[in-house]
């Protein structure tokens, strides 16, 4: 469609579109005046009180205690003489004739099959609307602006191809001593407000087996913004915001893996959340904010078992400007080596058991400390560790002892040997060494130190530059 051409058209459709809200405002001020009967938003969300944790709870209203839906005084069918149909409304089907002469209109209205052209969309949109104009405002009297707040992003809609959105990952079963947190100029972590929490609790994906009191429990979240997206229709728009791997999953859990490296502490997210921006095609309920998105399990499983009443790791300012460090390097960070290490990373917190977990540290940590070549891979990782984290401050000559009962632990736990729990734990010089306590740790000093010591050239060829700084320090050269 030509601008000229579009901006007349969206000057006549608003003009329409505006003189049937007046008339739905009215039809619903004489329901409310009559005291005749209006049905309610089943099952809306209800914020109860926070657990002892500190995270919050959710439910849904029951009985009396759900608003009433507005919209439910009028009717698609002619049958139901108690209410309204939206055929017998002369405003509606000036503007319905209006919308079927604009091809490019009825595309965005009528997406259904052609044997079901009859302008539902249109009609379901404007008492919506009108809906949520009586809730958000507490009136029927009619005002322009407030019509425009309502209305203006699905008119947007109808006249747009592209929207911008942003993205939302509510962190699970963590607490923040913040409100925000900038970590570059396109992505935050903030608390995320009433309106979004009661709104988001209608985000659950068929069949991804979220406990949904475990996606409740999140106060902050991740926020990607101004991702941008082309569409034809309502079903485009939901197809690709509930599309997982529509998502750009590799930031989201290189963000997590940046909290796991540093804090190490058990967390996830449940949801994937799309928040459009300039356009809205269809209305939530009452006072929620019309959300898009799905579920999926990415957090640990123990969660589902009663963690709510469980104490929650917190977050402070400190703490997640380590975090910010870490991140940022990682997404500026392309090495296949550190891609597969922080996919192990990330398995490794989100096991059922405790042997899955270790042989994906020790995995991560391969990728990073070892080359192509399988000889002496003991021996090879050991040194380059040790090398590593004695650079970092950390002092332990029984680094290649541990690391070779690393393997004899993997080895026993491959190989289903039957003493494998007993070759969890090793005792060296009289200290007791758990294998999961120092495979997790490892790893996840070996990838900080690596990120915040080296370029990525270095991190290339890592191996070999380790090697070489080892055998300079033998010789006693400076590396």
């Amino acid at each position: 469609m030509k601008k000229k051409y579009r901006v007349k058209t969206c000057k006549e459709f608003c003009i329409l579109y505006e003189k049937l809200f007046r008339i739905i405002l009215k039809h619903i001020n004489q329901a409310i005046v009559s005291n005749q009967y209006v049905s309610v938003h089943y099952a809306y969300p209800l914020k109860r009180n926070d657990f002892k944790n500190g995270m919050p709870n959710f439910g849904e209203t029951f009985l009396d205690k759900e608003p009433k839906d507005y919209s439910s005084i009028f009717t698609l069918h002619k049958s139901q003489k108690d209410k309204i149909c939206f055929k017998d409304i002369p405003e509606f089907n000036e503007l319905y004739k209006f919308v079927r002469n604009k091809k490019y209109l009825s595309k965005k209205i009528d997406y259904f099959s052609s044997s079901k052209k009859d302008g539902t969309h249109l009609f379901l949109a404007v008492i919506s609307q009108a809906n949520k104009y009586v809730h958000n405002y507490g009136t029927t009297r009619y005002s322009i602006k407030r019509f425009r707040n309502i209305a203006g992003k699905y008119i947007n809609y109808l006249f747009q191809e592209k929207a911008t959105l942003d993205i939302y990952i509510p962190i699970l079963l963590t607490n923040f001593e913040f409100n925000s947190f900038a970590i570059n100029e396109n992505i935050q972590v903030v608390r995320m407000d009433d309106i979004f929490q009661l709104s988001r609790q209608t985000i659950n994906g068929h069949g991804s087996g979220v406990h949904k009191t475990v996606l409740g429990c999140a106060t902050h979240c991740l926020k990607l913004q101004y991702y941008n997206f082309s569409y034809e229709n309502v079903f485009d728009i939901v197809h690709k915001t509930s599309n997982i791997n529509a998502y750009p999953l590799d930031t989201i859990d290189q963000f997590f893996a940046s909290i796991r490296i540093c804090l190490g502490i058990d967390t996830g997210y449940a949801q994937l959340i799309s928040k459009l921006i300039d356009v809205e095609e269809v209305f939530a309920a009452a006072k929620l904010i019309e959300l898009h998105g799905t579920s999926l399990r990415a957090y640990p499983s123990k969660f589902d078992n009663y963690a709510w009443n469980e104490s929650v790791p917190s977050i402070s300012r400190e703490g997640m400007k380590k975090i910010k460090k870490i991140y940022l390097k990682l997404l500026e960070n392309g090495d296949k080596k550190i891609e597969l290490s922080v996919d192990r990373i990330n398995r490794s917190f989100l096991r059922n058991h405790h042997e899955d977990s270790f042989l994906d540290d020790l995995i991560g940590l391969e990728s990073l400390l070892t080359d192509d070549s399988k000889d002496s891979l003991k021996y090879k990782l050991s040194l380059r560790l040790a090398f590593l984290l004695s650079s970092n401050g950390e002092k332990n000559k029984n680094y290649k002892k541990i690391v070779s009962h690393l393997y004899d632990y993997r080895s026993a736990i491959v190989h289903g040997e039957k003493d494998k729990d007993k070759k969890r734990f090793v005792t060296i010089d009289g200290t007791k060494y758990d294998c999961n306590v120092e495979s997790r740790k490892y790893v996840a000093s070996t990838m900080e130190f690596i990120l915040l010591n080296y370029d990525s050239a270095t991190i290339k060829e890592l191996s070999i530059y380790l090697d070489k700084c080892i055998f300079d320090y033998i010789t006693d050269k400076s590396c």
